[in-house]
């Protein structure tokens, strides 16, 4: 076929195409490729005409013939992309990565072109969920993009794509660089809602991904999390999030380097804080597993507060230690009781080993002994019920060599608990138990049967007393002290409790 013979069969299959006449289209081509069988143009025209009359395998055949004919032309790499995105045959759909790439490489040089052929691939692999490979296509594609509102949503999408998935280390860092292009991008900008959720979760992700303590990386990051904390307070001044990070580090500074000047600032902010709260109309419940915060406008968040016994530890420790160093650097007195109640009140919440018992125990002494000197209150009745009650609760068994100590301190402290509270009916309880416990175990003035009463007073009589009067300086186990005692505690009973306890009386002492 003459050389002439084969541009007029071509040209006539232009024109068919261009009128939408495929058929005739391909007998103008097939005329051509009996005499040429790698005649590019041909291929690509049947390529063309198969595809548009639903021959994607007859399609696709030319195509690749065409490109190994010639690989650096378009037309062909054009079409098999198209016919790869019109048919539905997941075969053709895993070469379009390839074709896609192809393209980008012959489109070097047409800026506008290149985009929209990165944008295809970057959606592709975005939809096959390869959310790497689609971050990476999207940055080259914002790298590409000269308009900053353009480069900002493309940045805004990768943090979309890549929040979706639990990432590792590589992806983790894509992630953060694409925060910190549209959190530090938009700041010269009007502040937008978009951008304040996007900067509150740029923090979420900082401190989500912080390194341990232990680690030499720690303090820079710590320091990166505040500087982009209060970058965002600039912007969003009613940002609660921002503050919040911002005031738990200032908390965790205290725990890890106090100074008497905190102590004081701490001493005289931490008791408002309720108050602030209060004024806000905020609301917050703790449990064991989550914290619910309620911001007064029906907006409510909830996070998980997992921890494990060790770790829960390990801070109450660190916080007792450092709330301790900051009493002790205080001046004030009452500042210092305010601090040491705060003690009580965080390891009250947990269940302790030896070292957060003593430390408990200690924090009990220094506020119910150095309040003493103060008007009494009701918190401090409380704290005092309360070190009884823990007084009690880890006495000794009757065997060990530490008993008698502990009983006699027992007595004493609940001894000091009524000259302050006369009313204490806890206090007095403490001490009535004891008398009846000595009358049962005190030697030599009872027999067995007495005692054996005694004990029946204390199991099934006493529990129904509402107050016992202690007997300041008299000892209740010498020259039948205990007769008088009951004496004085029917005196003072109105009732039935009377007449319970003056039958006891006679019921004991009968005999």
């Amino acid at each position: 076929m003459a050389t002439k013979e084969m541009k007029s069969a071509l040209k006539n299959a232009r024109e068919c195409i261009k009128n939408k006449d495929y058929k005739e289209a391909l007998k103008h081509c097939k005329t051509v490729l009996k005499a040429d069988k790698t005649n590019y143009t041909a291929l690509v025209f049947f390529g063309k005409c198969a595809s548009e009359l639903d021959q994607p395998d007859q399609a696709h055949m030319a195509y690749k013939k065409a490109i190994e004919s010639d690989d650096t032309q378009l037309l062909a790499w054009q079409g098999l992309a198209a016919l790869c995105e019109k048919v539905d045959n997941p075969q053709l759909k895993t070469e379009l990565p390839d074709v896609y790439i192809k393209l980008l490489h012959l489109y070097e040089s047409e800026k506008i072109k290149w985009i929209e052929i990165a944008t295809k691939l970057a959606e592709f692999h975005e939809n096959q969920g390869e959310v790497i490979k689609a971050a990476e296509r999207w940055e080259e594609i914002a790298m590409a993009t000269e308009n900053t509102t353009e480069q900002l949503d493309i940045w805004s999408r990768i943090i979309r794509i890549l929040e979706k998935r639990s990432l590792e280390e590589y992806g983790v860092k894509k992630l953060q660089e694409a925060y910190e292009k549209v959190v530090h991008g938009s700041q010269s900008q009007e502040p937008s809602k978009q951008l304040e959720i996007h900067f509150e979760n740029y923090l979420r992700f900082l401190v989500k991904h912080q390194v341990s303590e232990d680690d030499e990386l720690y303090k820079d990051q710590r320091q990166k999390i505040c500087d982009e904390a209060k970058s965002m307070t600039k912007l969003f001044p009613t940002s609660t999030f921002a503050l919040e990070v911002l005031g738990k580090d200032f908390v965790q500074s205290l725990i890890t380097a106090p100074t008497p000047e905190m102590g004081k600032c701490v001493s005289k902010t931490v008791p408002h804080a309720a108050w602030v709260w209060n004024r806000l109309g905020w609301t917050r419940e703790c449990s064991a597993s989550s914290e619910r915060v309620c911001n007064g406008k029906g907006i409510t968040t909830e996070r998980s507060v997992f921890m494990t016994t060790k770790e829960l530890r390990k801070v109450q420790r660190k916080a007792v230690e450092r709330w301790e160093e900051i009493a002790m650097a205080t001046e004030n007195t009452t500042e210092q009781l305010d601090i040491w109640s705060r003690i009580i009140r965080i390891l009250e919440k947990r269940s302790l080993e030896e070292y957060g018992v003593k430390k408990l125990q200690e924090a009990y002494e220094k506020v119910v002994h150095g309040s003493q000197a103060q008007e009494p209150s009701k918190q401090l009745e409380i704290h005092f019920e309360n070190y009884l009650r823990f007084l009690v609760r880890h006495q000794v068994s009757e065997d060990d060599e530490l008993y008698k100590d502990q009983r006699q301190k027992i007595c004493d402290e609940a001894k000091s608990m009524t000259k302050l509270f006369p009313t204490s009916t806890f206090a007095l309880e403490v001490l009535g138990k004891d008398f009846v416990q000595s009358l049962i175990t005190a030697p030599g003035h009872y027999g067995p049967h007495q005692r054996g009463r005694l004990s029946h007073f204390k199991d099934h009589v006493f529990p129904w007393l509402p107050a016992i009067i202690y007997i300041s300086g008299e000892n209740s186990v010498e020259h039948n002290g205990s007769v008088v005692f009951l004496w004085e505690i029917a005196k003072c009973m109105q009732g039935v409790c009377k007449s319970t306890v003056l039958e006891a009386y006679w019921y004991i002492f009968s005999e």
